[in-house]
């Protein structure tokens, strides 16, 4: 385990160590890691999908299994974030349909507001859209889920606290990938049907 943050809630560990059981603190700490950032900031988990070669993109690579884990990732996040070139190119939704649960708060990081209105994602009911052209909002405790490619990554590489990887058993021909400078430290991994779900935490930012 790890000392509890909280004044008085702590005292756990010493007795878990008295009677001989294992405390496994790094691990814990990544438990709480989240909810330790977000009491200062927002902390930002940057989630994308890719082939076994690198590739993102071309429309949806992961399973039923890995696309229900992302809708329950959108159901308790407070911001759901994307960029502006991701809403005109794939028109999403960005809902929580396969869990029937009610649609994040979307913002959208661009410099221009430009964007079709009949794209899906600005007619789900009780939501809440809002473009914006600053990251200024990162300031303020959240967990902000991110979904985008490339450019999004690039705009953020200085923010995300963790990154979340899908990566489907599939190959694919199209020359989307992605590059980062990122010092990524890995957490575990866990199986959704044929994905592979990597986590992994940004470290020295």
């Amino acid at each position: 385990g790890v000392h509890d943050p909280i004044e008085g809630h702590d005292g756990g560990m010493k007795k878990l160590k008295n009677v001989n059981i294992g405390v496994l603190e790094a691990e814990c700490r990544a438990l709480i890691e989240p909810f330790m950032i977000w009491q200062k900031r927002s902390f930002v988990l940057f989630k994308l999908a890719q082939t076994v070669n690198g590739r993102i993109g071309g429309g949806y690579l992961s399973s039923k299994a890995s696309l229900t884990h992302v809708h329950q990732l959108r159901e308790v996040c407070d911001v759901l974030l994307i960029g502006g070139n991701t809403v005109r190119e794939d028109r999403p939704t960005l809902d929580c349909r396969f869990i029937e649960a009610k649609a994040p708060a979307v913002k959208i990081y661009s410099k221009e507001d430009n964007f079709d209105r009949s794209i899906p994602l600005f007619s789900v009911e009780n939501r809440d859209v809002k473009i914006v052209n600053s990251l200024e909002f990162l300031e303020k405790p959240s967990f902000v889920l991110v979904e985008g490619g490339e450019g999004m990554l690039k705009a953020l590489e200085e923010k995300i606290d963790w990154m979340l990887i899908y990566q489907t058993p599939k190959l694919s021909t199209n020359n989307l990938t992605y590059n980062t400078t990122m010092n990524l430290h890995f957490l575990h991994h866990t199986k959704k049907d044929i994905d592979l779900m990597i986590w992994s935490k940004q470290i020295g930012h």
